[in-house]
């Protein structure tokens, strides 16, 4: 067995071969590109940049001055769009747009363009969370979910038996990527996305 301070020597000898090999910001050498940055921005974020044109601003000069070329915009999530759908539950939208009386996802799209930085559309898939209402359950119902050998979702619950021991149950529902119902039902989603707001640079 290691003890603390050859553990500690190993960590600090693999820090350093680490950042003399690889040094920070520098370029690619077989490409001769530098490295891209990114940015997540999650719908859960305090800032709530698609609630404001000014939030938008902010989040672009920030990227600016810290040098960030990627920014990727979680826009669908739990089978709620933050975008303008007319495919699945736009709740979220349609508060955004009542503060905003503009579409801020466009507006994010076109200043990034002019400020040479990349939006992509982040979209989840299979996790519809915890949205026991999502608009792809009620069209397709329970079965569209990953489910066990007992009929029982992911979701944690109270009825547990043997085969619990083996795995461990997410707080959250998934939709089975098994289901061709599914698939094209996301894959209609994302086709949306991408016809509403072409000035995107990706999906995430």
């Amino acid at each position: 067995m290691f003890n603390k301070k050859t553990i500690i020597l190993i960590v600090l000898v693999f820090c350093w071969y680490s950042l003399t090999l690889c040094p920070p910001g520098i370029s690619d050498a077989s490409s001769g590109e530098k490295p891209r940055l990114g940015v997540w921005i999650t719908v859960f974020s305090p800032e709530k940049v698609l609630h404001s044109k000014e939030n938008v601003d902010d989040l672009i000069l920030t990227c600016k001055n810290c040098g960030i070329n990627d920014i990727y915009i979680q826009i669908y999530r739990a089978d709620e769009a933050y975008y303008d759908s007319s495919l699945t539950d736009r709740t979220h939208y349609e508060e955004m747009l009542a503060e905003t009386n503009e579409d801020t996802l466009s507006y994010l799209i076109t200043r990034a363009r002019k400020n040479d930085l990349k939006i992509h559309a982040w979209i989840n898939l299979l996790s519809v969370a915890q949205n026991r209402n999502a608009n792809v359950l009620k069209k397709f119902g329970r079965t569209a979910l990953t489910l066990d050998q007992h009929g029982r979702s992911s979701m944690q619950s109270g009825n547990k038996d043997e085969l619990d021991k083996y795995y461990i149950r997410e707080n959250q529902l998934f939709l089975e990527p098994g289901d061709k119902r599914v698939r094209q039902y996301l894959a209609d989603i994302a086709e949306e996305i991408v016809r509403k707001y072409p000035g995107l640079s990706g999906l995430h």
